[in-house]
């Protein structure tokens, strides 16, 4: 195997691209999920509006 992840056949190792993808994807979700809360808890303040309407809007 040579120094850039390609092997005898000439194909690439994308473990290491495929990793990064997955930590991005769970970086992205948890960054969803925080903002959703954030709304909710913003509707708190809002009279006539409960967080849990909030949550059923967003999908949580």
């Amino acid at each position: 195997m040579s120094k850039d992840g390609d092997d005898a056949r000439g194909t690439v190792d994308l473990s290491r691209e495929a990793a990064t993808t997955r930590e991005s994807a769970v970086g992205t979700t948890w960054l969803i999920v925080y903002l959703k809360g954030i709304c909710m808890g913003a509707a708190d303040a809002v009279p006539g509006v409960s967080g849990g309407t909030i949550a059923l809007v967003v999908g949580i």
